[in-house]
Formats: structure tokens, C-alpha cells, sequence
């Protein structure tokens, strides 16, 4: 049984406070903790900004309830008063561009670029000259499948986008480090697992691969 002390609300600073109440699970309290926080974020004025200013969304930590805060920029919030040992007049700062979804973003985004930059070499180098096609030399082939391997990993990496939104909606309590592993393995791994078999598969077919 998990008993905390406070009143139910936002406190000022992003601290989260409660009354007199009892859990029974330590994912009671967190489930109770994300649900103060976020109901909040509903009765607040949504965020406006003039097309150029990007806010991090609200967001529960599984410690405090960080405020929306302007992206590029650290955040501060009191330690919390519901763990014992806390100080709650020390702070602690989180860094908004280390969030998983911006993660994502960026490997999104080098990923496009990736296979923009090889693209352009591909035409530059290779659709231009017949005769790199017709002599077939190693790093045409290479190039080949390096093409192929980055527009997987593009199109894995927009399947990741969504995926981490299903996450956020269905399950509440994920570790993000775990989740940005899968999220690794899955945009860049895999590509490679599936490019490799394609390339195998071409390897053995000597007349489809001369064209």
C-alpha cells in the first residue's frame, strides 16, 4: 500500500501534489501521476505560435509533469515530494531535444537525406553514362543496392513515426530507451536484413542482374 500526502493538482513549477490518498501498486501512483499531469494540458489554452516556433508538448516523465516548453531549449522542474529521499527544493532539467520523438525525426530526416544524396549520384554517374550500366562494375551493383537499402530504411522510419504515436496512445508506461531500441533495429536493421536477401537473390540470377 503506497501512500502519498498533498493535494490533487499541479503545483507551481510542474510538481505534482496530491491529498491524503492510498495505492496499491507503485503503477497506481505512476497511472494517477500521468493522468493529473494530462488532464491539465486540456483545460490549459492550447499553445499558438506564428509558424516559426516549435513547443515540445506537455509531457509526465514518470518523476514530474514537464510543462510545454519551447523546443531547442532546457527545461527545469522540482525533484519530486512522492519518493522518499527526494529533496523537492533541488532542481532537475531535462533537455527537450533528447525526447524519443525527436529522435525519431532525425533519423527520419538523415535517412531522406541519405537517400537523396546517393539519388543524385546515381543519375549524375550512372543514368547518364550507358556505359557504366552496360559494364556492370562492382560499385554500380553496390550502388545499386545501397539505392534500394536507404529507401527502405525511409519507409521504415516513416512505419516508426506512427508506430511510436500507437504507443503513446496504448501503452502509457514504456521505458523510451527500450522503445528507441526497437525503433533502431527496426529503421536501420532490418533494411539491412531485407536488402541483404534481395541482393543474395539477384546474386543468383545472372541474366536478370546483367540488365
Amino acid at each position: 500500500m503506497i501512500d502519498a500526502g498533498g493535494r490533487v493538482g499541479d503545483g507551481q513549477d510542474g510538481q505534482i501534489q496530491f491529498d491524503r490518498l492510498e495505492f496499491e501498486s507503485p503503477e497506481d501512483l505512476m497511472r494517477h501521476l500521468y493522468y493529473t499531469c494530462m488532464r491539465s494540458n486540456t483545460s490549459e489554452p492550447p499553445w499558438t505560435t506564428d509558424g516559426s516556433t516549435v513547443f515540445c508538448p506537455r509531457r509526465f516523465d514518470g518523476w514530474s509533469c514537464w510543462e510545454p516548453t519551447l523546443a531547442g531549449t532546457v527545461a527545469e522542474n522540482w525533484c519530486p515530494k512522492f519518493v522518499l529521499g527526494f529533496d523537492p527544493r533541488r532542481l532537475a532539467y531535462r533537455t527537450t531535444l533528447k525526447c524519443t520523438r525527436i529522435r525519431i525525426h532525425i533519423h527520419l530526416f538523415t535517412s531522406l537525406a541519405l537517400s537523396c544524396l546517393f539519388w543524385i549520384v546515381w543519375y549524375k554517374f550512372v543514368v547518364e553514362d550507358p556505359d557504366v550500366l552496360n559494364a556492370n562494375t562492382g560499385w554500380c551493383v553496390g550502388l545499386h543496392i545501397l539505392l534500394h537499402y536507404l529507401m527502405l530504411v525511409n519507409y521504415f522510419w516513416m512505419f516508426c513515426e506512427g508506430l511510436h504515436l500507437h504507443l503513446v496512445l496504448v501503452i502509457v508506461f514504456i521505458k523510451d530507451i527500450v522503445a528507441m531500441r526497437w525503433f533502431v533495429t527496426i529503421g536501420w536493421i532490418l533494411p539491412m536484413v531485407l536488402v541483404s536477401l534481395y541482393a543474395l537473390v539477384r546474386n543468383t540470377q545472372p541474366l536478370d542482374t546483367e540488365q
